[in-house]
């Protein structure tokens, strides 16, 4: 028996591309994806020509996911500014908060970060004294982290941001096809892979008034939270809810296999 066989497993994750690849890796261990994006993104309309002209010569630059490397990249090139952004880039000192944002920049640009932390708290602590009296810009994920450049700018002489991509809440029917699976008992897992996906989720159930019994399913683990990292786990907390299942390493494959495990282990108590 494959690992995952009979078990139903929900992806939310708003991009098709992760979300293909988690359910390929769902199928081949004998599972059944469920693609419920809770989020959809939206790309922002250019500027960044005018943007990478109000940071040259820049001092640092800090990027905060995989994506928003990704996404500079490829506006980039379609404005047309790619050498003057590799000029920005060359004449900076490269932060990154995860491994991602930082193999995104190797890959794409062939530039190495001098800083690469897992979380955002624990780039602020390397980069306080790093930026004093700097001038900083930064690539902002999803949302705009107010506290991290309030924190910033009281270290740095000056702080600029880009924010390269949008996400908005998805319309509400996915998070009430999700609450009646869980409700229902025919979702064995959920998993998450972003702190803006667990909010999107949350703050839709409590729109639909479906809070209460989902709540109820997923804290007596008739359906597993799987979590694809600290930070991601961090906000479940805080909406409180505890995280069954999460990888050692903050990736989609291992988080596939993180689930499997669980599932072979629990077949095996059984046996």
């Amino acid at each position: 028996m494959l690992p995952l066989s009979n078990v139903d497993i929900i992806i939310t994750s708003a991009r098709p591309h992760k979300a293909e690849i988690m359910a390929r890796m769902i199928v081949a261990k004998g599972g059944e994806p469920i693609y419920l994006p809770v989020l959809k993104i939206e790309g922002t309309d250019g500027g960044i020509a005018q943007f990478l002209t109000s940071v040259k010569g820049i001092d640092t630059f800090i990027f905060l996911t995989g994506q928003s490397v990704i996404s500079l990249v490829e506006q980039a090139e379609r404005e047309g500014v790619r050498e003057v952004l590799m000029d920005v880039l060359r004449g900076a000192e490269i932060h990154c908060r995860g491994s991602k944002a930082a193999g995104n920049l190797r890959s794409r640009m062939g530039i190495e970060c001098s800083t690469v932390t897992e979380t955002v708290g624990e780039l602020l602590n390397v980069l306080r004294n790093k930026v004093r009296g700097k001038k900083v810009a930064v690539s902002f994920y999803g949302m705009l982290d107010e506290e991290f450049l309030k924190e910033l700018s009281e270290h740095a002489s000056e702080v600029k941001y880009v924010k390269l991509y949008d996400t908005r809440a998805n319309e509400l029917e996915n998070v009430r096809k999700i609450a009646d699976l869980i409700e229902s008992g025919e979702a064995d897992v959920i998993t998450f892979t972003s702190k803006l996906g667990v909010n999107a989720f949350c703050e839709g159930l409590q729109r639909l008034g479906r809070m209460d019994g989902v709540r109820r399913r997923l804290v007596e683990g008739e359906t597993l939270i799987a979590s694809i990292g600290p930070v991601t786990s961090g906000e479940l907390r805080r909406w409180g809810f505890t995280p069954h299942i999460e990888p050692e390493k903050h990736f989609i494959s291992y988080l596939v296999d993180a689930i499997a495990r669980y599932f072979e282990s629990r077949r095996s108590r059984w046996a």
